[in-house]
């Protein structure tokens, strides 16, 4: 967290994809360069605070840490590695969406933990006015390693909100989503994705109130497809005053017991 702007977009998204169990934890974490700088420490501790207050709001406990690294990439790996983090989320600046920094440090840095959930947010309206989700699942997406446990959050996201899924998926994994939907207490429908390159489309399509997830993949990983690469722009340029969600599942199926426990639809419940 560095920017006023996006602690209550990141808090209130953390509280949009967890669970509801004890070992749902929240962090907060600022990366700061130099610890003899006294305004970036100062604004640190700020922005920290302002977080935990927006947690306590929803009757949440977040963590607030604090990392001092002149490296910010190096300095959030270590951070993910101490606390057993399971998903790290970003969000992007609203009037700058992703950034050639930001999508340099993508790809060669955060995206290099494939421990971890990587998610970016972007979102220019409070998510309690989101009415419907579409959310874009790539295929062979359910060949990934972190598919159900990202899945689960897309899950969470529909009932937390109360707000009604609408999923894209190819047959394999269209197949999967049903038998979760049929015991899942969830508002949603299933459409049917042929191919990566309906993304652009389906994204266009997002009008206001509506929001769009999809869940990426890196690269060499089974559901990748070379079109991703090409969606961040596309965003930039038509999605700019919309609320949109990328998920980028872990792809080390080596992790924690939330882990093993999502591994497939039966550990769905309503």
């Amino acid at each position: 967290m560095n920017h006023d702007e996006t602690v209550e977009k990141l808090v209130n998204l953390g509280l949009l994809v967890r669970g509801k169990s004890a070992d749902s934890k929240l962090f907060a974490l600022s990366v700061i360069d130099d610890a003899k700088d006294e305004a970036a420490v100062k604004n640190a501790e700020k922005i920290l605070h302002e977080a935990v207050e927006t947690a306590a709001g929803a009757d949440v406990e977040l963590t607030p840490l604090t990392r001092y690294d002149t490296d910010v990439v190096s300095g959030i790996g270590n951070v993910i590695r101490e606390q057993k983090i399971t998903d790290v989320a970003f969000v992007l600046q609203a009037d700058k969406g992703f950034s050639p920094s930001f999508t340099y440090n993508l790809h060669n840095g955060y995206l290099r933990n494939d421990h971890v959930n990587v998610l970016i947010y972007h979102a220019t309206q409070p998510v309690a006015t989101i009415k419907q989700y579409f959310v874009l699942i790539p295929p062979r997406a359910e060949a990934e390693p972190g598919f159900f446990h990202a899945l689960l959050r897309v899950w969470n996201i529909g009932r937390n909100s109360g707000a009604r899924m609408v999923f894209y998926a190819a047959d394999d994994t269209r197949r999967i989503l049903e038998r979760i939907l049929q015991k899942a207490s969830l508002e949603g429908e299933i459409r049917t994705l042929q191919h990566w390159s309906q993304a652009e489309a389906i994204a266009a399509e997002v009008k206001e109130d509506q929001a769009f997830v999809a869940l990426m993949a890196r690269q060499g990983s089974p559901s990748f497809d070379r079109g991703m690469r090409r969606l961040p722009d596309f965003l930039n340029l038509r999605l700019r005053d919309r609320n949109y969600l990328l998920i980028f599942p872990f792809t080390d199926d080596e992790g924690t017991i939330e882990r093993r426990s999502v591994s497939n639809h039966r550990d769905f419940r309503r």
